[in-house]
């Protein structure tokens, strides 16, 4: 899922969610970590303005593990 993205094509359907609904589309898209290819596919877009900082979210069922360190600001996945 990617936030404040222009012009998200495919069909357009209404994401529903507790706090309201939104017009969405879809983008093609690759997820690399550590310059290796995890995932390649349509992502899901979100047009409007971004939060600052926040390109979107992905689902973590990916892996088959995640572990966060927030002391020392890091994750692994596995």
């Amino acid at each position: 899922m990617l936030f404040g993205v222009r012009g998200g094509a495919g069909d357009r359907r209404d994401l529903l969610t507790l706090t309201g609904s939104q017009s969405v589309g879809t983008v093609a898209r690759r997820l690399t970590i550590e310059g290796q290819n995890v995932w390649r596919g349509d992502a899901v877009a979100i047009p409007g303005e971004g939060e600052s900082g926040i390109a979107g979210l992905f689902p973590l069922n990916m892996f088959k593990t995640v572990y966060i360190c927030n002391s020392q600001g890091y994750i692994e996945f596995e």
